[in-house]
């Protein structure tokens, strides 16, 4: 396996994008800002890391097309559109649209938590574009608030879908190594089961209780100590307490489904509306 050349700000990739800086660098990868001088246009370059694979993922341009494919399919406002997949100098790029704002994750750094009324404009923009991903058999596997990014116009769209499956292409499938980021794995996949769409509403669960409480709903778990006695205890959720708390059920036949989730966002937004309700008093001095 050889090391992958790492390109400098300037540099023109497949005679079309020129890198401009970088974006971002993760465990597959760099995303660089470059400008498309075909069509004129600011776009996000993704290059993949043939050095920083793990052994159970596929080949560089074969995850890159996978990635292309499985999120290229979607337009919605809440999916990152994808433009282009180019090879340059036998690393391949996937091109995607450039976002405004910043991660979820910055925000939560940023501000130590989010309001319970910010935090549920976010769960129903995630809940929206997980009902379509598993509408068509999609499991993103690596929901997280550093995958979440809040733009300038305010829409919430969820990124990077390069560890995503396609249940219609590929069997449930059970490996030693998770995929995803330890803390927002599903209890049942340390025990063997494969990712579905129960795992991906457990990680959007503790991506929710990370925004509205500002740190992790089980600290100190990792890879090899699954959970197996828990409950998140809530401080600031208010009326979200009833769906973050469902959607973090440790034993998937009791977790909240999508229908059910939804409903009780629904149930949360009714809640806010009230006068006096579903907000905390720290987040009304937070307003002040």
């Amino acid at each position: 396996m050889h090391q992958i050349a790492d390109p400098a700000a300037g540099a023109v990739i497949a005679g079309r994008y020129r890198l401009h800086s970088r974006i971002a660098r993760g465990g597959m990868g760099t995303v660089w800002q470059a400008f498309d001088e075909v069509l004129g246009r600011w776009v996000a370059a993704k290059q993949y890391d043939v050095a920083a694979q793990h052994s159970d993922l596929p080949r560089p341009l074969a995850l890159a097309q996978r990635e292309g494919r499985i999120a290229g399919r979607f337009s919605l406002h809440g999916v990152v559109r994808i433009f282009d997949l180019a090879v340059h100098h036998d690393s391949p790029w996937l091109v995607m649209e450039l976002l405004s704002g910043w991660s979820l994750a910055t925000e939560i750094a940023g501000r130590g938590r989010l309001t319970a009324g910010r935090t549920t404009t976010i769960a129903g923009a995630l809940l929206t574009v997980l009902e379509a991903l598993h509408a068509d058999g999609v499991i993103h596997r690596d929901i997280k608030p550093a995958n979440v990014q809040l733009t300038a116009a305010d829409d919430v769209v969820l990124l990077d879908f390069g560890i995503a499956v396609d249940r219609c292409r590929r069997p449930a499938e059970r490996t030693a190594f998770p995929a995803g980021s330890p803390a927002f794995v599903a209890p049942e996949v340390f025990a063997g089961a494969p990712f579905s769409p129960a795992t991906d509403l457990y990680a959007l669960g503790v991506t929710l209780f990370c925004a509205a409480e500002g740190h992790l709903p089980f600290p100190g778990a990792a890879w090899a100590e699954p959970l197996v006695e828990a409950r998140p205890t809530f401080r600031y959720a208010g009326a979200l307490d009833t769906l973050i708390g469902g959607l973090l059920k440790l034993d998937p036949c009791e977790r909240l489904t999508a229908a059910e989730a939804f409903a009780c966002w629904l149930d949360a937004v009714a809640a806010q509306q009230q006068p006096g309700e579903g907000r905390h008093r720290s987040d009304m001095r937070d307003a002040s």
